[in-house]
Order: structure tokens, then sequence, then C-alpha cells
């Protein structure tokens, strides 16, 4: 076996995830000699121009393993656009693919989510089972995934690691975070919190809110882009506020800390996807035992029942703006039943966890 000082792991990531960061960091910390990808080009559309000669270099650096998490910005730019486009970039990424197999760098990849949570190439389902062809280990964090992964696209050495996020620290005390919303003693926070993409369900929770007629507070926050989806997100914002609802809104990215604020001092954390495998935001809601609304997905059967309320999966707004006007009626005993049981969820599954079978799955790589 391998000394832990020869084990050289790169995860290939563009984009400063704050996710991968820690990750990185975190198994650094344990002797492994890992990094991430650095761009020094500042164009991605370049930088995968030139990507089939990445792992040529990286395997001439001393790396043995490839760590993949994602593919849109990673094998594909999101322009130019069109079919063309499409079948070229699926030609590179697959030449990519061939050349970590000629000089025997092994891949792993995580599986986020089972599919793309957006258009990447013009099959995504062929990309992913060529992705899992190369793969010397392919993560999946919840037993639903690895069961697809295997019986879906012929996956081989599919190896569960429960998907947690590091833990984040509040600035200040939740009265505080609560009192700056003016958020009145008797009324709930509903928040509804993370970039504003399709799957996520942005809209739903809008129009979940013009269903309703009470007296809790709403709360929608995070990164927007300039596409016509956000558009139409926020011209229903404006709806809601003009129809006299309550809700804050925050079109910005996050940090740490502030989410870690938002999140203690919401009684729910809304979370209307569209279709979903994993989520971090629920991890760190479950880690701090902010209770969920959650659509009833298949996908999400790793959800501790008892840490969420369910709404039926395809009930779209009237079905949210139900579960919301529910739980808008329970007592401070019945949501702290529901705290608890995500944070007992949590002991077992928690970063500390995650970070450690990242480590001995690297290590087990490389005695092979």
């Amino acid at each position: 076996m391998e000394s832990k000082s020869k084990v050289a792991v790169l995860h290939y990531v563009w984009i400063d995830n704050i996710h991968v960061n820690s990750l990185v960091s975190a198994v650094s910390k344990s002797g492994l000699r890992v990094k991430k990808s650095k761009a020094r080009i500042s164009k991605v559309g370049l930088i995968i121009l030139l990507s089939p000669i990445y792992p040529l270099i990286h395997r001439v650096a001393g790396y043995r393993i490839l760590h993949i998490h994602w593919m849109l910005g990673v094998f594909r730019p999101p322009s130019p656009s069109g079919r063309y486009a499409d079948k070229f970039f699926y030609l590179w990424y697959k030449l990519f693919m061939s050349v970590t197999r000629l000089v025997n760098l092994k891949v792993v990849w995580t599986a986020h989510n089972f599919m793309p949570m957006g258009h990447v190439f013009e099959d995504n389902l062929a990309a992913r089972k060529h992705l899992v062809q190369h793969c010397s280990a392919v993560i999946a964090l919840s037993e639903s995934v690895a069961t697809r992964l295997t019986n879906e696209l012929g996956a081989k050495n599919v190896v569960i690691i429960p998907a947690a996020e590091p833990t984040l620290v509040p600035t200040e005390s939740r009265i505080t975070t609560r009192e700056n919303l003016h958020i009145g003693e008797n009324q709930k926070l509903f928040s509804a919190i993370g970039h504003m993409k399709p799957y996520k369900g942005p809209d739903i929770f809008l129009q979940s809110i013009l269903l309703q007629d009470s007296n809790n507070r709403f709360l929608l926050s995070g990164a927007i882009d300039d596409s016509e989806f956000v558009s139409q997100v926020i011209e229903l914002t404006e709806t809601v506020k003009a129809r006299g609802h309550s809700l804050e809104t925050n079109f910005s990215f996050l940090p740490d800390s502030e989410l870690a604020n938002l999140l203690q001092a919401s009684d729910f954390l809304v979370c209307p996807f569209r279709d979903i495998s994993n989520s971090g935001f629920i991890n760190l809601a479950l880690a701090a035992g902010t209770p969920l609304i959650l659509p009833d997905w298949e996908s999400l059967a790793w959800v501790p029942r008892e840490a969420a309320l369910w709404y039926p999966a395809d009930g779209g707004a009237q079905a949210l703006a139900s579960a919301i006007q529910y739980a808008g009626s329970l007592n401070s005993t019945e949501c702290e039943l529901m705290s608890q049981a995500a944070r007992d969820f949590m002991k077992t599954r928690g970063w500390d966890n995650y970070v450690l079978q990242h480590s001995l799955l690297y290590e087990a790589l490389m005695s092979n």
C-alpha cells in the first residue's frame, strides 16, 4: 500500500465552489495530498478547448486520482450554444476521458445529482453512461441514487457516502436576526434559499404565497443571473409584494455567516424542487435543526420523515400553500420535535464522516 504522502488527488472543478474547497482542505489535513484545479486562463471556454491535454499534464505532475463533480463549466461552457456546439464539446469530453485511461489516471465522480440540472450535451444520459464507464469509483450520496447509478447507468464500483456540508456557525442569535427582519413573536418565517434555478422552484414558492391569507412572513434569497426564468421570478416577487404579502428578498450571494443566521432564524426551510437527488441546503438545514417543507419525491427518501412536512410532488403551488398553512398552525413543541429529529439524523452522518469516507476511498483506490 502506498504511503499517504504519495496519494495525490485533484478535484477537477474550475469554479470557486465552497463545498469542494472545504472538502479539499479537510481531506488535506488528514495527510493526503489533495488539491483543486486552479484556472491559469480567465476564459472557461478556452480552458475546455485545452482540456484533452490536462490529464497528461496532471499525471506528469504526480496526480493519481482525478475527482469530477459536475459537467457544465467543466466539459461544456455555457456558450456557444446549439446542436453543433453540443456535438463538438461532447466529442472533446470523450477525448478527455480517453486520455485519462491512456495515462492511467483514476477517475472518481460524485453524483451530486443523477442527471445534470440543466442542458449540458445533446444526450446527457449517454454522457453519464460514458462517464461511469471510465470511473474507478462513483460516489452516491444516498442509497436511492446508488441503485439508479447501478441499474440505469451500469456503474460498477458505487460507494455510498451520505451527503453532508461543512458546519455553519451563526454570528448572531436567532432573536437578533429575527428582530432585524422585523418578525413578530407570534409569526413564523418560511424561507426559500438558493441560486434562482428552475429546478429549485422559487416561482412555485412565490405562487404558493399568493394562495395564502395568513400572518406568516416569507423570505426568498439567492444569487440571480440574467436568464428569462429569473426575470419571471423577479416579476412574480413584485406581484407578491404588491398584494400585501410580507416577503423579504435578497438577490445576492449569501456568505456562510449570513446563511447560518438565516437558517437559525427560519421556522421552516421551503424547498419546492421540481427534480432533485441531493441538496446541500437540505443538509445544512438538518444540521442546523431547521424543519423542512419538501415535495414527496422518491429521490428524497433519505431525508428523515419526522424532520419535514411533505406535500405531493405533483401538487404544485396549491399543495405547497396547504403545507405552509399547516406548518403555520404547529406549536413550538411540535416544531422542536422536528428540529430534534433533524439534528439526531445528522449526528452519525455529518461533515467529519463525509471527509473520512473520502480519505478512505482515495487510499483504497491507490492500494489496488
